[in-house]
């Protein structure tokens, strides 16, 4: 394994995402985000854990990767779930982040009150006035304490506004790669690399 400052723990004995049956999960959710950028510029944001410190600190206190294996990568997460609420309060979530070639994203996160939320984000091309254009769709899978299942449509409207707010954050730093790169600009190696351990 590298010495570099940029590598991150790695583990031959980390398994691929656990395995939770359907009939666990008691909400769904889909939402689709498209973007004026190649495939590739966006599965580069998607897993690029660094950014999530510095980019999305209204959502998330810190993003630290603990492991990785191949294409899976162990991460914990300081999510800030009452973020609407703008008090800083944060709570540890576990999630397992595992990238499948070539554009499929899959994560499974452990909220601390035992729950889980499954995303199966998939990217595709396609053309638009000439130019190649990403769609993004997130299926969102989680399970809640029966009890709050009447207030399910609020949960509908959070991922909505949790979405919306990540996307508007990524949306500005995808164009401005696309564009970097469009004007003939070369990556540096260290940013094609994933930045896992920047942060705190």
């Amino acid at each position: 394994m590298s010495s570099s400052p940029n590598s991150v723990p790695a583990s031959k004995n980390l398994p691929t995402l656990p395995f939770i049956p359907q009939r666990e999960y008691n909400i769904q959710h889909t939402v689709i985000q498209e973007a004026p950028a190649r495939a590739s510029i966006v599965l580069w944001n998607l897993i690029d854990f660094a950014h999530v410190n510095w980019v999305h600190r209204k959502l998330y206190k810190y993003c630290k990767v603990l492991t990785e294996s191949g294409h899976v990568t162990l991460l914990e997460y300081g999510v800030r779930f009452f973020f609407f609420l703008r008090v800083p309060l944060s709570f540890p979530v576990l999630m397992w982040h595992e990238y499948t070639p070539p554009y499929r994203v899959q994560h499974l996160s452990r909220s601390p009150w035992g729950g889980y939320t499954r995303v199966d984000v998939q990217l595709e091309e396609f053309q638009k006035d000439g130019k190649t254009h990403t769609r993004l769709t997130h299926a969102f899978y989680s399970s809640v304490p029966n009890f709050l299942l009447p207030f399910k449509s609020l949960f509908h409207r959070y991922l909505e506004t949790w979405s919306a707010r990540v996307w508007d954050e990524d949306y500005a730093m995808i164009l401005r790669r696309q564009k970097a790169l469009d004007c003939g600009f070369k990556d540096h190696p260290l940013d094609v690399t994933v930045r896992s351990v920047e942060g705190f």
